[in-house]
């Protein structure tokens, strides 16, 4: 529709979401291409929180296959464009939560903790209880990483308790 209209943003709209349908299929070559194709779409207009977006999706791809640094540089992509624009704050939280995530991948369990106390202060002033049980798990995680034992126990106590009174089943286990 987006070809037929000459419209790139609802084209560029159209690949990101067959990317999204092919990635739960697992076929991650036409993933690449076709969010590779929604960014260049969103270049040539500008669209800058699609472009985001697009940085995101490519560092969840990227991510999935292991290439930790090429991640990381899409993430950092997408937080700086959502700083500039003034993107939803839980959309920047998910982005430092995986810049967090990224930095647990290269065994850097401080920069990971500092990531994902930033996302946590984010998700928590947000309300999104969700969101903020997956941060303190995320830290806790950290934290034993550091062998700080005692602060990990606190934070996968507190994704707990968050995760009992929503109700996350599968989050709690």
């Amino acid at each position: 529709m987006g070809e037929a209209l000459n419209d790139a943003k609802l084209e560029a709209d159209g690949y990101n979401a067959l990317g999204g349908v092919y990635w739960r299929r697992g076929n991650l070559q036409i993933v690449w291409e076709h969010w590779l194709k929604a960014l260049r779409l969103r270049e040539s207009i500008d669209d800058k929180a699609g472009m985001a977006a697009s940085y995101s999706n490519l560092g969840m791809l990227l991510d999935s296959e292991g290439d930790y640094p090429g991640a990381l540089e899409y993430y950092q992509r997408a937080w700086e464009i959502d700083r500039q624009i003034g993107s939803a704050p839980l959309e920047i939280a998910a982005t430092i939560n995986n810049i967090g995530s990224v930095h647990e991948q290269f065994d850097d369990s401080e920069a990971a903790l500092h990531y994902h106390r930033e996302a946590l202060a984010i998700r928590e002033s947000a309300g999104d209880k969700r969101a903020t049980a997956t941060s303190q798990n995320n830290m806790g995680a950290a934290l034993v990483d550091l062998e700080r034992w005692d602060e990990g126990r606190v934070a996968l106590l507190e994704a707990q308790g968050i995760r009992e009174e929503i109700g996350d089943l599968s989050g709690l286990a």
